[in-house]
């Protein structure tokens, strides 16, 4: 009986004493060094309503370039960079045949974004030099579908230096309330946050939410990172969600961020 209840309970995303003492503590501890910063730089939209935008910080002077893997047919993120501030944008998605417009200033490749070079994928490190390779202060806008994980597993740190703003969406972000999930995680935040500092967090509405003691945890969050090297001044920001904050699908309930990530004690 116990183990039907707690089959029950996983499928509507609860945790009972799968998660011990010790994991908890971990779990509060990583939620502190991913907490979101204020700094010397506001946040701005960039992007459709709904899904498409992205918030980051108004720093884009001297930006000539932004990486964006994953387009599916939305580019409005790209066209906008392009159009409002002169960024040239490269793209890639192998699932598509091409972005669903054409913008002056945008370069394709049919190849997802991964760990290995073939026909169907293109890494980072290659992807950079071919297009970009000397340039610094650029933008990462990374948004596919689970592979992110393995994408910066593999990166050097080198080369994350090379972006002044990261925006990722992570998926399957629940996976940290287990030990391997977790431990992949905490390894891949503690490397972006080498060079990086968080500065916003959304969760995508379309993503379940999973739930433990006083833990709520989105199964998709959309994260803004500046580099540390544009950062004057800082402090935790408790303000969500922030006024350009919008859902990503109208057809599914609003999920405020929760507040363990940014008001935890």
């Amino acid at each position: 009986m116990r183990k039907l209840i707690k089959n029950i309970l996983l499928k509507f995303r609860f945790f009972i004493s799968i998660i011990d003492k010790d994991h908890y503590n971990k779990l509060n501890f990583f939620l502190l060094k991913i907490r979101p910063l204020e700094t010397n730089h506001r946040l701005i939209r960039v992007g459709s309503d709904y899904d498409g935008g992205y918030l980051l910080p108004d720093d884009l002077d001297e930006v000539k370039y932004c990486f964006s893997p994953g387009v599916s047919d939305n580019i409005s993120f790209e066209t906008q960079l392009t159009k409002d501030y002169k960024i040239n944008c490269f793209l890639c998605d192998y699932s598509v045949l091409a972005p669903p417009h054409d913008v002056e200033g945008h370069t394709f490749i049919k190849k997802f974004l991964g760990i290995k070079m073939d026909s169907q994928n293109v890494t980072l490190l290659n992807w950079i030099n071919t297009y970009a390779p000397k340039e610094k202060n650029m933008i990462l806008q990374m948004d596919i579908e689970g592979s992110e994980y393995d994408v910066l597993l593999d990166v050097q740190n080198n080369v994350l230096d090379k972006f002044r703003i990261i925006i990722i969406e992570f998926h399957h972000f629940s996976q940290i309330l287990t030990p391997l999930g977790f431990k992949m995680l905490n390894l891949v935040f503690d490397k972006l946050l080498k060079s990086h500092s968080i500065v916003h967090i959304h969760p995508n509405n379309v993503g379940n939410y999973t739930k433990f003691k006083d833990l709520e945890i989105p199964e998709i969050l959309e994260f803004t990172f500046l580099n540390n090297d544009r950062i004057n001044k800082s402090r935790f920001n408790y303000n969500f969600p922030h006024d350009l904050d919008m859902d990503n699908d109208i057809r599914f309930k609003s999920k405020p961020l929760p507040k363990c990530f940014y008001e935890n004690s």
